[in-house]
């Protein structure tokens, strides 16, 4: 079946293509940001493809980790479920507030491990890992759907393309689950290379240390030097959409 390009979801495909410099491995923190709630993915739209060859190569010794980590990407390992990976955002974003606030490390890893418990925490990252709109255009699965708070569930069973070769490549990554859920070529057995949102640590702080009546886990204030979301992963891969076939 001939593939569908699809754009890079609700910041478009042309905010991507101007020449620029180098993504840098960290993205842009607004401290003074204020939350807002999780948006839900557009999911499944279709776009077209960019009019000008991507410029950017994708390192994974800079955009992967093997371990969970915001603004990262993260293979998905055997046992591993979204609550799982979830929980360990939690830890991760609190250990970051906790450094910003010069908690003690030992108080550190105690008040994480503590947090990243909640099952309300862990509810909101959940969130933000499966409506992130790119995470739900390659690996999102109706068949999932109740699975998920809203509607949308990623599927980390061993059903997808290969998505970290193809970004290595400098190919456009490949959906490999047809409309219903199923696989569209049962021979591909990969794991998905989700990625993990770059979460607000000061709001984190804000909501969980100084008791402020805000969302914990978020991308609110958190942007790419393009001023597109940590929702979504860098541009340099957002601008290489992605192929439904």
């Amino acid at each position: 079946m001939r593939g569908l390009l699809i754009g890079a979801g609700i910041f478009g495909v042309g905010a991507y293509l101007a020449r620029r410099k180098p993504s840098p491995a960290q993205p842009v923190l607004d401290e003074a940001a204020e939350p807002e709630p999780v948006e839900e993915s557009s999911g499944f739209s279709l776009g077209y493809a960019p009019t000008i060859p991507v410029r950017e190569a994708f390192d994974p010794d800079v955009w992967a980790s093997s371990k969970v980590t915001p603004a990262r990407f993260y293979a998905v390992r055997k046992g591993d479920t979204i609550p799982k990976i979830a929980a360990r955002l939690v830890r991760e974003t609190a250990l970051d507030a906790a450094r910003g606030r010069k908690m003690p490390k030992d108080t550190a890893r105690q008040w994480a491990d503590q947090l990243s418990r909640s099952h309300g925490l862990i509810r909101q990252a959940e969130d933000l890992i499966n409506l992130s709109g790119w995470n739900d255009e390659v690996f999102g699965s109706p068949a999932l759907e109740r699975t998920g708070h809203h509607g949308r569930a990623v599927d980390v069973s061993p059903v997808h393309d290969d998505v970290a070769e193809q970004l290595g490549r400098g190919d456009t990554p490949r959906r490999n689950l047809s409309a219903d859920g199923e696989p569209t070529n049962p021979g591909r057995r990969s794991r998905p290379f989700l990625w993990i949102p770059g979460t607000n640590p000061e709001i984190f702080a804000a909501a969980m240390i100084d008791k402020k009546d805000v969302q914990a886990i978020t991308c609110h204030g958190v942007s790419w030097d393009d001023g597109s979301s940590t929702m979504w992963p860098p541009p340099l891969v957002t601008e290489r959409g992605v192929i439904h076939g």
